[in-house]
């Protein structure tokens, strides 16, 4: 960007970043035997892409499966009706969290790289920590105040008989409180999350959440020994998972930083509190909205058909998170080195390697998306048999959330270029739309539609070639065809807003999009188009050209070969 200072331009590439600033020098500038790479060191350490990928991913990957583990447990273990409770905390927690921080945790992440280059890393860690924690702490005082309607506002609506809610109604305000105390652990932990991404400190990245889901588990498996499974102790647990690793890895970081060299002294920026909440205003609002836009359906599912539908629903939702979560990770990993590329090369490297990246990615969670479809009837026996209806809006989940990853990689133009407002208004239309939809697709407006001769016509024609449609009696098809238009609605207009403020984007982008269609058509359909799409990706240019397949090739053996078992391997092969 041209009015940021670049008295020190590197020359780097997505494979060979910059090597890690602290407070000025790089940790080249060091004598090694002044400074031996203890273990703090070699986890508190900046990747380059394919090694951040190669750590990143397969970290994800076990800490996904290790939640998913979790959660099998507790669908077996825990009441539906306690577990459908589980679900709305987590819900409530998802959209509190960015709002009680006002979403600072993504403006750091975008400028830490910046401070990192000008040499004024610890002076803007401790300045943005500091503002965190007074923003922090005025939210979760305001939620303690509020505790009792707060409670009842998000956490009774998941009781659908009226005694029962009279009892809950007693115990919201605790629930309330407690659900503020882990929103103040989240920020606390998603901030150190944010410092870690923008150095690129992918290993300690990787650790600490490990860290945090096997904690998790294991206080989980004891509540099941235990029998105390009730959602609020669940809740419980998931705070104290969420403080061990803050501790830890806090201290970890906090000297990792401290011990650079001494700073530079750049000028003064007497504006940065204003810059940090300009970014970060309308992240939250993204982040608000997002998350309203994931949940609402499960939301209006419980309004109309109760927790037992919640439950199933929610249940099988987890498989298709996966995916999402895979494309957050690549995100995670693509957005700090394009953010190192636009800060050093400038905006039309970055724009090739954002755009390659988000190639790249889609067509692979578009083939696991595919065969995780395909056996969907396989997978849904990992649950208990009243968690079978799931299974056929299975495909819907994936594509919703492969729809979701696609949007987790292209608001990165956003951020780039600091038009982060953009962010606000795709998620905005998607939760209008979800809401129109659901009214008029899976709640009172539905007979009306039934009702029209051009609805019975073409139902009759059409749905033959789609997964699934809108008549199941839990109204579990109708919930995710709302969710997988809505987050469409909202992928329209991200691709509107990119076109007219940020860049064009390529032909291989709009193909990858189109191409997540398929997930919503019957099996046979899914197949053939997915072979197709395969071909017309490899053996045309459309998708890729020869130079990007060789380099996505590389990346992908290059990040395999980081990955620690492939690597210790590679060390016996070699007699290392």
């Amino acid at each position: 960007m041209g009015r940021l200072t670049r008295s020190r331009r590197v020359k780097a590439t997505m494979d060979n970043p910059a090597p890690r600033v602290f407070a000025g020098s790089t940790l080249n500038d060091v004598d090694p035997s002044a400074l031996p790479r203890t273990l703090r060191r070699r986890i508190f350490e900046s990747t380059a892409l394919s090694q951040s990928l190669g750590l990143y991913l397969p970290a994800t990957v076990a800490f996904r499966l290790i939640n998913f583990g979790r959660i099998l447990l507790l669908t077996w273990w825990m009441s539906k009706q306690q577990f459908g409770l589980l679900n709305m905390i987590l819900l409530a927690l998802n959209v509190l969290t960015p709002l009680c921080s006002l979403g600072l945790n993504e403006a750091v992440t975008r400028y830490v790289p910046q401070h990192e280059s000008r040499g004024s890393l610890r002076r803007f860690f401790g300045r943005s920590f500091g503002l965190l924690l007074a923003i922090t702490g005025v939210s979760i005082a305001v939620m303690w105040l509020l505790a009792e309607k707060l409670g009842v506002f998000f956490y009774a609506q998941v009781f659908t008989d009226a005694r029962v809610f009279a009892e809950f109604r007693a115990e919201a305000p605790e629930l309330a409180r407690l659900s503020a105390v882990v929103v103040g652990l989240l920020i606390a932990y998603f901030y150190l999350l944010a410092v870690m991404k923008g150095l690129r400190m992918f290993t300690a990245l990787s650790f600490m959440e490990l860290v945090h889901g096997i904690i998790f588990l294991v206080l989980s498996v004891f509540a099941i020994t235990t029998g105390h499974l009730s959602a609020f102790t669940l809740t419980a647990l998931y705070g104290i998972s969420l403080f061990i690793p803050i501790v830890v890895f806090g201290v970890g970081l906090f000297r990792s930083i401290s011990e650079g060299t001494a700073e530079e002294s750049p000028p003064e920026e007497h504006d940065w509190v204003v810059k940090l909440l300009r970014f970060s205003v309308w992240t939250t609002l993204a982040g608000i909205t997002w998350q309203a836009l994931v949940y609402y359906p499960t939301w209006f599912l419980n309004k109309v058909n109760g927790h037992d539908a919640v439950a199933v629903f929610s249940a099988v939702r987890q498989i298709g998170q996966f995916i999402l979560v895979g494309a957050v990770a690549v995100v995670t990993v693509v957005m700090t080195i394009v953010t190192k590329t636009w800060e050093t090369r400038g905006r039309e490297a970055a724009q090739r390697q954002l755009s390659l990246a988000f190639r790249g990615t889609g067509l692979g969670l578009l083939v696991l998306c595919t065969v995780l479809a395909l056996c969907k009837d396989l997978i849904i026996r990992m649950f208990q048999r009243d968690y079978a209806p799931g299974a056929d809006v299975l495909p819907l989940h994936l594509l919703f959330f492969l729809l979701g990853a696609y949007l987790a990689f292209l608001p990165i133009h956003f951020q780039l270029t600091e038009k982060t407002r953009h962010m606000f208004w795709p998620w905005a239309i998607g939760v209008a739309g979800n809401m129109l939809y659901a009214f008029w697709l899976a709640g009172p407006g539905l007979q009306t539609v039934k009702g029209f001769e051009i609805w019975r016509g073409l139902s009759r024609v059409v749905a033959p070639f789609f997964v699934t449609g809108f008549s199941d009696p839990m109204g579990l098809g109708n919930a995710a065809w709302c969710g997988v238009f809505a987050i469409f609605t909202a992928l329209l207009l991200c691709l509107v807003l990119i076109h007219n403020e940020c860049c064009k984007l390529d032909r291989g982008t709009y193909l990858v999009i189109a191409a997540a269609g398929l997930l919503g058509l019957n099996p046979w359909i899914l197949t053939v188009g997915m072979i197709a799409f395969i071909i017309l990706s490899f053996q045309t240019e459309l998708v890729f050209t020869g130079a990007e397949r060789r380099r996505i090739i590389g990346y992908i053996f290059g990040a395999l070969s980081h990955v620690p078992s492939v690597r210790q391997i590679l060390r016996w092969k070699n007699g290392a």
